[in-house]
């Protein structure tokens, strides 16, 4: 019998989501599309309507060279705050940027909410471009339109909060106004505090399970992090398609792992998948890890038995640890593969989350000694600009400031 999984959607106390996720669907057809804004918390307007692009809209977006089509969806005329959509055959990131930093340099930002929508209506990043020291941030929170992610949800559910209040407020509220809120809260730092927290959470649910297998607390918490981290590393794999080509390997593995109070899921495939099949090359694998014939071998350290499971070579965890853990992290944040740049964040949790706990795992003197840090993006983005930035101005022997950062 495979373990049962939480079909009901968790989150906040008190909130339930399937009237958000109701208004999310309208997202999911062109005929619909424009009715989410009204629905998700915006002031109700007859102008919520999809209007193509004509060629002269194309040019002055900057869209004339382009195959990206676009549409006025929603007008608020009382507050100047218009909603445009940009529609891609895949939304990727370096794409969006770009059509934005067009939009950007033709000034017409002002008062827009930009709706990046795949042509199947499948997923919609909802956009936020706001000029910062003469170069263009952006802020997206990306929406799987047919299966939100929770924590999306709760991103939308405070976005529709505190728009209802702003214009319980104030029915006239600036379009400045309405663009500060969805600003503040398309912001992945209040969704990278709740996932640490429901990190530490699942981790202490960890060290619960394995108190009387291993003795020392701290062997326990270390441990329970090396867990987490590859989990996570897993994760973040099975997004690229890189375990035998599908992105819920670890889900389809847990299905076929028995009852909730079974071990085999730990004991038999996560242990196969760690020590003999990421941690071995393909022509010398044996046994179940034949099965991943199509997985990469990653020679990084990661999936070797480290002290820890030498010492306790017997540690067993039941099941439902896991089913708890997709459900209340993995399953609740959307992963995304590559790092974030400044200049355009999502909503998401990307690989240098897998840092910090990293750092937690090698404490103090160990860490010091093995000079294990992670640097954040933020300081190698700094220390990289500046070291380019001068080489540059150097290499082109350009004395005036303003043209060597146009360089």
């Amino acid at each position: 019998m495979s373990p049962k999984r939480p079909t009901i959607m968790r989150a906040r106390k008190g909130v339930d989501w399937f009237p958000l996720k109701k208004t999310v669907s309208l997202l999911g057809n062109k005929e619909s599309f424009p009715q989410f804004f009204p629905s998700f918390g915006l002031p109700t307007t007859p102008y919520s309507e999809w209007i193509e692009f004509r060629e002269e809209d194309r040019e002055k977006f900057g869209l004339e060279e382009d195959t990206i089509q676009g549409a006025y969806i929603y007008r608020y005329p009382e507050t100047d705050f218009r909603v445009i959509c940009f529609l891609f055959p895949e939304i990727k990131r370096a794409k969006a940027f770009r059509t934005l930093k067009k939009v950007y340099k033709r000034g017409e930002l002002a008062g827009t909410l930009f709706a990046l929508s795949r042509e199947d209506f499948s997923e919609v990043w909802l956009a936020i471009p706001i000029p910062q020291d003469k170069r263009l941030e952006v802020r997206a929170l990306p929406i799987d339109v047919s299966n939100p992610k929770v924590s999306i949800l709760e991103t939308l559910y405070e976005t529709q909060e505190s728009l209802r209040k702003l214009f319980d407020h104030n029915k006239e509220s600036s379009s400045f106004e309405i663009l500060k809120i969805l600003w503040d809260k398309f912001n992945r730092a209040p969704v990278t505090v709740r996932f640490y927290k429901d990190l530490v959470d699942q981790s202490k649910e960890i060290e619960k399970e394995t108190k009387k297998q291993i003795e020392s607390d701290r062997d326990r918490k270390r441990f329970s992090l090396l867990l987490l981290t590859r989990i996570m590393f897993v994760y973040f794999l099975q997004k690229k398609k890189w375990i035998e080509g599908k992105e819920e390997i670890l889900n389809e593995l847990l299905q076929k792992s028995g009852t909730e109070r079974e071990t085999a899921f730990y004991e038999k495939y996560l242990k196969t998948l760690f020590f003999q099949v990421l941690n071995e090359k393909i022509e010398k694998r044996s046994g179940l890890a034949q099965e991943f014939r199509n997985t990469p071998y990653l020679n990084g350290g990661l999936f070797s038995q480290n002290e820890l499971e030498l010492k306790y070579p017997d540690i067993s965890l039941q099941n439902q640890i896991f089913s708890s853990l997709f459900e209340k992290l993995l399953d609740k944040y959307r992963f995304i593969v590559t790092e974030e740049t400044p200049e355009f964040t999502t909503v998401s949790v990307d690989p240098e989350i897998l840092g910090g706990v990293f750092e937690e795992i090698i404490q103090g003197k160990e860490r010091k000694e093995e000079g294990a840090y992670y640097t954040p993006k933020e300081v190698v983005l700094f220390m990289t600009r500046n070291a380019l930035f001068f080489w540059l101005r150097r290499k082109a022997k350009v004395e005036e400031e303003k043209r060597a950062l146009w360089l």
